[in-house]
């Protein structure tokens, strides 16, 4: 008997099966902290495993320039921004400001290091951050690394608007540290 699509033969050997291609009324899913591949046997029979997924949402741009029509639409009332401008004049263009969730038409909507601090628990980076945004604050002793080889000492930070926070607890006695905040995606 042929097995309905969607179903998991089980054999005498153990299988190996991928998880990928996850999809919700065709929106890709993606899984958070299982495995991507799987063996299956006969012996499993009826086990359960726990699967979380995340749906990802990708906004229209139906004008391909990497800037979301909402968002052109909101800032510029219509598509056709140049995403390589900087329509305020403060040194971003709109698409590092689309990506920072920061206004394109005012230069003092910024995405920046507000203060860093050394606190007898650790150093206390802040940093403004916008709505809906999730960030990495990675760091290094020296400035003459390039910034893939930063270690990232925090992630996943969720955007706590209109400051972040973050007190990096792993710093032991260094003389300095250099900070990057980044925008996960």
């Amino acid at each position: 008997m042929a097995a309905t699509p969607g179903t998991l033969v089980l054999g005498v050997s153990p299988a190996n099966y991928l998880r990928q291609n996850v999809t919700l009324d065709g929106q890709r899913l993606t899984l958070s902290g299982a495995p991507a591949q799987f063996p299956v046997s006969v012996t499993d029979r009826g086990r359960s495993q726990r699967i979380d997924l995340v749906l990802e949402t990708v906004p229209a741009d139906s004008d391909g320039d990497g800037l979301a029509d909402a968002w052109e639409q909101q800032y510029f009332s219509g598509l056709g921004a140049d995403p390589n401008a900087d329509s305020d004049g403060d040194g971003v263009s709109n698409r590092r400001e689309y990506r920072a969730g920061t206004n394109p038409k005012d230069a003092k909507s910024l995405f920046e290091m507000v203060e860093i601090n050394r606190l007898p628990q650790g150093i206390q980076v802040i940093w403004s951050s916008q709505q809906d945004r999730t960030y990495r604050v990675r760091r290094s002793s020296s400035l003459l690394v390039p910034t893939a080889l930063y270690q990232t000492v925090g992630s996943e930070l969720s955007a706590t608007p209109p400051l972040n926070q973050f007190l990096d607890t792993t710093t032991t006695g260094g003389p300095q540290f250099f900070y990057l905040i980044q925008i996960e995606e």
